[in-house]
């Protein structure tokens, strides 16, 4: 939608127009394999012969149902968009990590002996146990 407040109300409208036209979509999906907005750039063969995620999104959108709204909405998304954050966060520095020492992701070192770096790396991980 538009802001109740915005300057330039028939400029927005001309741009969601322009933005979510099928052809601006399929473009989008084409260069980018972004999720567009629109059913024809979802199921665009050229698309999805280059990002083969695209049917996946147009089957979560056909067969979304809208979760029921809640006067706590916003602290359920606030908690789950922290803590979702926080885990992405955590996979990030764990991935490093193991690059630089060259341990599997999957299974990080629960100790590091007597290297600092590692302790000094390791360190969060260990005072959350």
């Amino acid at each position: 939608g538009i802001a109740s407040g915005a300057k330039n109300t028939q400029g927005a409208v001309q741009f969601l127009e322009w933005f979510t036209s099928s052809k601006v979509q399929t473009d989008f999906a084409r260069q980018g394999g972004s999720a567009a907005v629109t059913g024809s750039a979802l199921h665009d063969p050229q698309a999805v012969k280059k990002y083969r995620w695209l049917p996946a999104i147009a089957d979560a959108v056909n067969n979304s149902v809208p979760k029921p709204r809640s006067p706590d909405e916003p602290k359920m998304e606030d908690i789950l968009g922290t803590q979702l954050n926080e885990a992405l966060v955590e996979g990030m520095r764990l991935t490093a990590i193991s690059r630089r020492r060259r341990w599997p992701v999957d299974r990080p070192p629960t100790s590091c002996g007597s290297s600092t770096t590692c302790r000094a790396a390791l360190a969060p991980a260990e005072r959350r146990s």
